[in-house]
C-alpha cells in the first residue's frame, strides 16, 4: 500500500522533534542549505563545537500485506510489514554517498523511514512527540553496496524486530535499528572527545572529508559553477556549501547533536 504521507512532512515532524530531543538531554541542530551572503553567515559554531554529525536519509514506507511479497518468502518475515526503496545509480549516487559517508568517514548516518505510513498515524505521533520513537534507523552499511545500478529495496516488520530484509538480494541483516540504537551510537559518539567536532581545525577537516566524498560520487561541479555565477563569487567547499550539496544532490539532511543544557 502506497503511504498516505509526504516525505517533506516527515522530515518536517521527525527534526521538529529532533530539535527538542524527547525522552534524552540531546538537541540535534539541523543545517539548512543556503549559497546566498546571509546564509552563510546564519548558522552559530557555538551549536556545532562540541557536537557529532548525524546524517539522515528521509525515506517512506510502503505498507506491505501480501504473503507472496519477498520479504516473507525469501526472508521469513510476517506480513503486515514495511518497505523502503532506494535510488537507482543510475539516477542517483545516494546510497554510495552515504556508503561512503558512514564507512569511509566514520560517521553517523541512517535511513530514516516511519513505522507507519497512514496521515492519521503521522498526526497522532506528531502531537505525542513520539515520531521519534515509531521510526526505523538503518545505516547504510547494513544493506552494503548495491550489486547494479536497478532500483533496490529494504522492509522491516519494525524497528525493534532486529532485523532487515534487503528485498533485491534476497538476505536478511541482522541489527539494532530502532531510534533507541540511534541514541546508544550518540551517546557513545558523544562521550569519545576524540569524535567530537570541538575547533576549527576539526569543523575545517570535517568540511574537507564530506567535500571530498561529494565530489567522488557526484556531479557536482557543473552545479557548483552554476551556483558561483549566481552568487557572483567562487563556493568554498565550508558548512553552508555542503548542506547545499547534500539538500540539492544527495536528499539528506545534516545535523549536529550535543547535549542539551540542563
Amino acid at each position: 500500500m502506497e503511504p498516505k504521507i509526504s516525505e517533506f512532512s516527515y522530515g518536517y515532524a521527525l527534526t521538529e522533534e529532533l530539535a527538542n530531543w524527547p525522552g534524552a538531554e540531546l538537541s540535534a541542530y539541523p543545517l539548512f542549505p543556503s549559497l546566498n551572503a546571509e546564509g552563510r553567515l546564519g548558522y552559530d559554531l557555538r551549536l556545532i563545537y562540541g557536537s557529532v554529525p548525524l546524517f539522515l536519509q528521509f525515506k517512506l514506507s510502503h505498507l506491505m500485506v501480501r504473503s507472496y511479497v519477498k520479504e516473507v518468502l525469501d526472508c521469513g518475515m510476517q506480513e503486515p510489514l514495511f518497505r523502503f526503496y532506494l535510488h537507482a545509480t543510475r539516477h542517483s549516487r545516494q546510497h554510495p554517498t552515504l556508503l561512503d559517508l558512514e564507512v569511509g568517514a566514520g560517521n553517523l548516518v541512517y535511513y530514516a523511514a516511519p513505522a507507519f505510513h497512514e496521515g492519521h498515524e503521522l498526526n497522532e505521533f506528531y502531537l505525542r512527540k513520539k515520531v521519534f520513537w515509531n521510526s526505523c534507523f538503518v545505516p547504510p552499511s547494513s544493506i552494503g553496496r548495491l550489486p547494479d545500478d536497478e532500483r533496490h529495496s529494504v522492509g522491516f516488520k519494525s524497528p525493534w524486530d532486529n532485523k532487515i530484509c534487503v528485498c533485491s538480494e534476497s538476505f536478511v541483516r541482522e541489527g539494532a535499528f530502532s531510534a533507541e540504537a540511534l541514541l546508544v551510537n550518540l551517546e557513545g559518539k558523544l562521550e569519545n572527545e576524540a569524535g567530537l567536532i570541538s575547533n576549527e581545525d576539526k569543523l575545517r577537516h570535517f568540511e574537507k572529508t564530506i567535500f571530498e566524498i561529494l565530489l567522488k560520487n557526484n556531479p557536482i561541479q557543473e552545479i557548483l559553477a552554476e551556483q558561483a555565477t549566481v552568487a557572483e563569487r567562487p563556493l568554498r567547499p565550508d558548512l553552508p556549501t555542503i548542506a547545499f550539496l547534500l539538500k540539492t544532490v544527495v536528499g539528506c539532511e545534516l545535523f549536529f547533536v550535543k547535549r542539551s543544557p540542563r
